[in-house]
């Protein structure tokens, strides 16, 4: 009689030995099959039945003994040549219990940051969601888990608030689409350890999402200094930001020329980068990085006019003195 946790470490597609398991749920696919969480001593398993005439005696709660079953990546396939007898009662580990539950429906998981992982302010047996930027991400490899059967891996870096965490991409989630500077949002991630460098990291699990969200939209102060290269409509700006970081940006030709020479939209490069050695620091929206506008920053014309702000003016001021807010 094999158990599940052989099923796993072996290569056979076809089984002539049996299995004998405990239906723990079941549920109908999109493609009206039927589909059973399968659970022993050892492990736990979907199976997914392709023969109608099996689907009464596949009921939660029973113990079967299947014959004639073939396995697929990770599932097990049950067809009209599959043979479900019944058998006596199993009882299934707690924990393997909570396992199959798991396989249809995704277990509860925090929105958390990646500060409360590192700092374990998170219970550690339960799964977490992430927003945060992609820092690092490396090419998917093909490794064996646990069971000898070939999967393939992928690690990449997350980054929020000057925190950072690894995150290990497991079967199909090693084709996601992100990249690094994608902002992202990750769902039902199991939490482990970095074996090689012994710190906290996040694994994704089946009931895993990925999402690339839209860049936040922030503002802030810089310097252009030069144009590091043309792409159709746009310029790839050299930067120097009020941290003093320098950094490359994307902004529209057109915009570059409102922001720098509102007078003069039509100017041309070499006067435009004459303007850019001239230019005092500007305040931008930014997406990701793209500048999208400038900031105006003269609404408020701010003068010292010689008060506290707590005191009172007795005589009529003198409007050349004053903070004046402009008509829009």
């Amino acid at each position: 009689m094999l158990t599940i946790a052989q099923l796993y470490r072996r290569n056979n597609s076809e089984y002539v030995k049996p299995l004998r398991a405990k239906v723990i749920a079941r549920r109908m696919s999109e493609q009206n099959f039927l589909e059973v969480a399968l659970a022993d001593q050892s492990d736990v398993i979907k199976a997914i039945n392709y023969c109608q005439q099996l689907n009464d005696k596949l009921q939660v709660n029973h113990t079967l003994i299947i014959r004639n079953f073939k396995m697929g990546r990770r599932n097990l396939m049950l067809n009209s040549t599959t043979k479900v007898t019944k058998s006596a009662m199993m009882d299934v580990p707690d924990d393997v219990q909570r396992r199959a539950d798991r396989i249809f429906e995704p277990p509860a998981n925090t929105e958390c940051s990646i500060k409360n992982i590192l700092d374990h302010t998170v219970p550690s047996d339960s799964l977490a969601s992430v927003t945060a930027i992609v820092d690092q991400d490396e090419a998917p490899r093909s490794v064996r888990t646990s069971y000898n059967t070939p999967t393939k891996v992928r690690n990449v870096s997350l980054r929020s608030e000057n925190e950072t965490i690894g995150i290990v991409l497991w079967g199909e989630k090693t084709q996601s689409p992100v990249k690094v500077g994608d902002r992202v949002h990750i769902t039902h991630l199991a939490q482990g350890t970095d074996k090689k460098f012994n710190i906290p990291n996040l694994q994704t699990t089946q009931h895993s999402k990925i999402e690339v969200l839209a860049p936040e939209i922030k503002t802030i102060q810089l310097n252009i200094i030069g144009i590091e290269s043309e792409h159709d409509a746009d310029y790839v700006v050299l930067v120097i930001t009020d941290q003093d970081d320098t950094e490359t940006f994307v902004v529209n030709k057109q915009l570059i020329r409102q922001i720098l020479s509102p007078d003069d939209p039509d100017i041309d490069e070499p006067a435009l980068l004459a303007l850019m050695c001239e230019s005092p620091l500007i305040r931008v929206q930014m997406q990701g990085q793209r500048i999208l506008e400038k900031v105006p920053d003269d609404n408020l014309v701010n003068v010292d006019d010689g008060h506290d702000d707590d005191d009172t003016i007795l005589d009529e001021p003198d409007t050349d003195s004053i903070s004046i807010m402009k008509p829009e």
